[in-house]
């Protein structure tokens, strides 16, 4: 994925820490979608932010936001439906299938948990939310 960000000429920053019990394949799964898509849609010369961290309720939050267009409010519940393009004009249809962020999604699913989508002044954030157990997990 490095090789991906170097290409697109992105630079990435991760930030924060939690742990949670987690399937590490999978979450290398997830991962690698939520930065494959950020890398496709971020603005050239920018950053892409991973956040983990460990919200109130214990549950552990992990983002992926990127810099670029601002995607419709009314897009966002889709893109995590499996074949959905909000634009079909950038679909790399030919490389891309629409199934990421779905599986992004079923990922989530998988451990008792959500994904979520949120876009607006020209940052797009896409994220899993897991239970947090006792943060003596894998690291997330």
């Amino acid at each position: 994925m490095k090789a991906a960000l170097l290409d697109a000429g992105l630079k990435a920053d991760v930030q924060g820490d939690a742990g949670a019990e987690v399937d590490a394949r999978l979450l290398r799964r997830a991962l690698s979608n939520l930065l494959g898509n950020a890398t496709r849609y971020a603005a050239a010369g920018s950053a892409v932010l991973v956040h983990i961290g460990r919200q109130s309720a214990g549950e552990v939050t992990i983002t992926v936001q990127n810099a670029g267009p601002t995607i419709e409010a009314g897009h966002l519940p889709r893109h995590f439906d499996r074949f959905y393009r909000a634009d079909p004009a950038r679909t790399h249809a030919d490389r891309n299938h629409g199934l990421g962020l779905s599986i992004v999604a079923a990922i989530a699913r998988m451990h008792g948990g959500h994904a979520f989508a949120e876009s607006a002044d020209g940052a797009t954030r896409i994220g899993l939310v897991f239970p947090g157990g006792d943060g003596a997990g894998k690291t997330a």
